[in-house]
């Protein structure tokens, strides 16, 4: 069973910029039963021709939240560096969706999407492990070359390019075809 399974209630917050830590902070101490993350990634970079991978947010400036029960939205409200609470008001500001399905899979990935495993097969790629395995079929391309994965996400009532990594394997199990 996921940690999270038991969090049946999901929000995301959008902050001012810099300000995710903070607010994070600040939810997990008005509400100590909820659990809040803000998203990191791993990217490719190169210094002096070295490659590595190096941690950055992945979407800046948004905090998710999720909780075993309902949130007061008004007291959320109160924190000066909270700019909106995605989603309807006359729903409680609960996420659905696409947006719930992308909240799970961020506190799936305990809000850090590392570089996932993967190989070439006949004219697809294979995902072996990681958390493109859960995107596959949000997958558009692949760039070898880079090392990168373009991935549709939808969230936030729009779909979002993103470039996630991948590193080469020599063809293990759990295999799932894109």
């Amino acid at each position: 069973m996921n940690d999270t399974s038991l969090y049946r209630y999901h929000y995301c917050l959008f902050c001012k910029a810099s300000s995710e830590h903070s607010v994070a902070g600040a939810i997990a101490t008005m509400f100590p039963q909820s659990k809040a993350k803000i998203l990191y990634q791993d990217k490719w970079k190169v210094v002096k021709g070295v490659r590595s991978l190096e941690h950055r947010k992945m979407l800046p400036g948004y905090v998710f939240v999720c909780s075993p029960s309902e949130l007061s939205v008004e007291r959320i409200d109160l924190l000066s560096d909270v700019l909106r609470v995605l989603g309807q008001e006359n729903e409680g500001y609960l996420l659905d969706g696409d947006d719930l399905k992308f909240s799970r899979w961020v506190f799936e990935c305990k809000g850090f999407v590392g570089a996932s495993m993967g190989h070439s097969e006949g004219k697809g790629f294979v995902v072996t492990s990681g958390p493109l395995k859960a995107l596959t079929n949000n997958i558009e391309k692949v760039d070898k070359h880079t090392q990168t994965a373009k991935v549709n996400i939808f969230f936030d009532a729009r779909v979002m390019s993103l470039w996630l990594p991948f590193e080469w394997d020599d063809g293990a199990e759990n295999r799932q075809v894109i």
